[in-house]
């Protein structure tokens, strides 16, 4: 089964898909550098990028946020 993590660090937001067949090994990765993230715009075109490669299938999506981001 193929998933999608998300997750925030200091280097911005990522989105990865790992391969099924190959452990530790990405299929795709998205970036998002950090300063734009207060940007609406930024994060929409993020999210874009991320269902283009996912397409139309379920693909279940895990998120990994800081506690002060979850506490917002």
């Amino acid at each position: 089964m193929q998933a999608v993590g998300i997750y925030i660090d200091h280097r911005g937001l990522t989105a990865v898909q790992c391969a099924p067949d190959r452990p530790g090994r990405s299929q795709w990765r998205e970036q998002q550098p950090l300063e734009d993230l207060s940007h609406a715009e930024s994060l929409a075109d993020f999210f874009t990028r991320i269902r283009r490669r996912v397409g139309q299938g379920y693909i279940p999506i895990n998120i990994a946020l800081a506690d002060p981001w979850v506490h917002q």
